[in-house]
């Protein structure tokens, strides 16, 4: 049973964080979203060589992989509960966020040092990154939340 609760927890937060940081890259007028980051770290063209898959491949792997790591830190966070660090609520998803934010951050800059991609990592890249992982943790604990309750109506109570 949690493991239903998980990935729909995941790919709630993930669908709603990707649209967060679209909406900022839009309104801002600047930067990547961490999707498109994927698409070209996952698949990107040697030595100028064209990739014959195309862009919606592309795409299709990047939101694929986007949606895969955000089950996993859904279930980091249940792990973390689980063990006693912070509970489901709403000022946890807040710290979460907030060290999930700064850790994707952390990482982005990595790739950057390395010269792995640079075209539109600006600040609001990384604004974009933070206010995104605040609303995927919020997002997480409240789908969470929820998915438990809704799951827990159709239980016969002893």
């Amino acid at each position: 049973m949690p493991y239903i609760i998980l990935i729909l927890a995941g790919v709630f937060a993930t669908a709603f964080t990707i649209l967060v940081q679209k909406l900022y890259v839009i309104i801002s007028q600047s930067g990547v979203t961490v999707t498109q980051l994927f698409t070209f770290l996952l698949i990107k063209r040697r030595n100028g060589e064209a990739n014959t898959r195309g862009e919606n491949y592309r795409l299709k792997l990047g939101l694929l992989t986007c949606y895969l790591i955000g089950i996993f830190f859904v279930c980091c966070y249940y792990l973390l509960w689980k063990i006693g660090v912070g509970k489901p609520d709403v000022i946890t998803a807040l710290l979460f966020g907030i060290a999930h934010g700064l850790l994707s951050i952390f990482l982005a800059k990595i790739c950057l040092k390395r010269g792995l991609i640079s075209n539109g990592i600006t600040t609001h890249f990384y604004i974009s990154l933070l206010l995104a992982h605040l609303a995927f943790a919020l997002t997480a604990v409240l789908s969470h939340n929820l998915v438990t309750q809704l799951l827990r109506i159709g239980e016969i109570q002893p």
